[in-house]
């Protein structure tokens, strides 16, 4: 009896483990996608622009 338990068990981690591991991803892109926009933000709110920011300004469009 105990072999069957163990089995069911088994069969029950090998089904959950793919849904477990896509929330664990989704989750952490989620974090990491909070630390880059609290970055963004700051350097926002510092008023620093880099090299790129500047020369993107004084491109002209055509179209």
């Amino acid at each position: 009896m105990e072999l069957t338990g163990m089995g069911v068990v088994v069969i029950l981690v090998m089904l959950f483990v793919p849904g477990l591991t896509k929330v664990l991803h989704s989750l952490a892109f989620r974090i990491q996608a909070a630390g880059k926009a609290d970055i963004v933000r700051a350097h926002a709110e510092s008023g620093r622009a880099t090299a790129d920011e500047r020369r993107t300004g004084n491109q002209k469009r055509y179209g």
